[in-house]
C-alpha cells in the first residue's frame, strides 16, 4: 500500500461521514501541505496520511494544531490486527 492508497481510504471514510474533503492543501503561504483537510458544520480536520508512526510525523502533526479543530495521522494497519488502519488524533 502507498500513502496514496492509505489517503483514497480516509477520503472515502469522511466522505461516507459527510465530510467536504480537501487533498494537499496550503494553509498558509510558504508553508506546509496538510494532506487532508476535512470540513463539517464550521470543524476543520486535519489529517496526515504517513506508512508508519514516527516522532517526526507526530511533531508534524502537532504544527497543524493551531489551524485546525482535530488533528490526525492515518497510519495502514497490520493485517493480523486491523484491516482499515489506525488514527492517532490530537
Amino acid at each position: 500500500m502507498a500513502e496514496t492508497d492509505l489517503a483514497e481510504r480516509v477520503v472515502d471514510w469522511l466522505t461516507d461521514y459527510r465530510w467536504e474533503v480537501y487533498q494537499e492543501v496550503q494553509i498558509n503561504s510558504f508553508g506546509s501541505i496538510a494532506d487532508i483537510v476535512a470540513v463539517q458544520n464550521n470543524l476543520v480536520w486535519i489529517i496526515e496520511c504517513k506508512m508508519s508512526a514516527s516522532l517526526a510525523v507526530l511533531e508534524q502533526a502537532n504544527g497543524w494544531i493551531p489551524w485546525a479543530h482535530f488533528v490526525s495521522v492515518a497510519i495502514p494497519g497490520r493485517a493480523a490486527y486491523n484491516r482499515t488502519g489506525y488514527f492517532f488524533s490530537y
